[in-house]
């Protein structure tokens, strides 16, 4: 391999992590490769830790951008809130911390680090989330129990507005439409013009041309990108920023601008929800089963009594929702706990969760730590 063919290679790698972003444990992307209908990405990736993985988005056309949304992390309730942390016994398994109102003396915010009491307790993946995090938390703290579940109801309503939802993805389309086509402009102009090149003087000849052109590309685009950010998030100046500096200085990752800006879009609303507004209807419908699934069968790793009666009315609340969005949306709640057919004769069980089958009668699955079902029957 020739010097030339190595930076060529150097360019390429940098192109593809541009593509790329990171995904929390507790959030799910929606993907879309080569213009074909989204697709929800959730479990682990190759590329990943415990704290989460990386997604890949398309990586050949950006124009159908990558999209996040967070699950309930944290977990408010009337009495208190739950963190999610790790077990460090199994850190495959997340665990969650309750912390009282009461016991709240001090919030703070740095970043996308919520602070309680002088300690780090949260990790957000955005500014604003953290901002909303210590919003919220400060004006529950300051209620009584009666006003703190009307708060709540709304906040779990409001993450099911679809309305809202179909709002903030047209307003966006609408706004990155510029970005996207000033992007796949330069993205094809600089292709175009490097295989031009290269019939006629060759790699080498080509490689200094390449190099300027994705320059000129990252400067262009990064004002474009600031502009655009700042008018969808205005206060996220410090991550704005952050972004354009890794834009000029590694060039080639500029084509994932798009991407930067669509990831924290749909930050405040449910995963079903996000999944409704860009899934086709058969994505939408198994996805709609796993969360109905996921909310049923999940439990928090909470031993007290007065804790976990406390975040199962949280979970309570947000069941009723959930369904309530379902059934307006049209999906018929029976399917969702359908028992799936037996994979073959020796699968004597399954696991309620994520349907796997096992070939033992009694026991937990060794993935979500729920007891299986010995009968291939529907769960109503």
């Amino acid at each position: 391999m020739t010097d030339t063919q190595l930076l060529l290679c150097v360019v390429l790698i940098f192109y593809l992590i541009g593509r790329c972003r990171w995904r929390p444990e507790s959030s799910v992307a929606f993907r879309s490769i080569l213009f074909s209908p989204y697709r929800t990405v959730t479990g682990e990736s190759p590329i990943g830790n415990r704290r989460g993985s990386i997604v890949f988005s398309d990586p050949f056309v950006p124009l159908r951008p990558l999209y996040f949304a967070d699950a309930s992390d944290p977990v408010f309730s009337p009495a208190g809130v739950a963190i999610r942390t790790l077990n460090r016994l199994s850190a495959m398994r997340p665990a969650f911390e309750f912390i009282r109102y009461e016991d709240i003396r001090l919030v703070e915010q740095k970043d996308n680090v919520v602070i309680l009491n002088g300690n780090v307790r949260a990790k957000c993946r955005t500014p604003t989330l953290a901002r909303t995090f210590v919003s919220q938390m400060t004006q529950l703290r300051n209620q009584n129990a009666e006003q703190r579940e009307h708060e709540l109801r709304g906040m779990v309503r409001s993450a099911f507005d679809i309305r809202a939802a179909r709002g903030q993805c047209r307003r966006s389309s609408r706004l990155l439409r510029s970005l996207q086509i000033t992007a796949n402009t330069w993205l094809v102009a600089i292709t175009s013009v490097y295989l031009l090149t290269t019939s006629r003087f060759g790699q080498a000849g080509a490689t200094l041309p390449l190099l300027f052109a994705l320059e000129i590309a990252a400067i262009h685009l990064s004002f474009v990108f600031y502009h655009t950010h700042r008018r969808q998030f205005p206060e996220e100046r410090r991550e704005r920023i952050s972004e354009v500096m890794r834009f000029i200085f590694c060039p080639p990752t500029v084509f994932g601008c798009v991407n930067a800006i669509t990831a924290n879009l749909f930050s405040g609303f449910a995963p079903v929800v996000v999944a409704c507004v860009v899934c086709d209807r058969a994505e939408f419908e198994q996805f709609s089963y796993r969360a109905v699934r996921s909310l049923k069968f999940s439990r928090l790793s909470i031993e007290d009594p007065v804790q976990r009666e406390s975040l199962d009315w949280m979970r309570s609340t947000t069941d009723k929702c959930l369904t309530e969005f379902l059934v307006t949306a049209g999906v018929h709640i029976p399917d969702c706990l359908e028992a799936p057919a037996p994979a073959g004769v020796e699968d004597k069980s399954y696991c309620p969760l994520c349907r796997t089958q096992y070939r033992f009668t009694e026991g937990v699955c060794p993935d979500c730590g729920i007891e299986v079902c010995a009968t291939f029957e529907s769960i109503i």
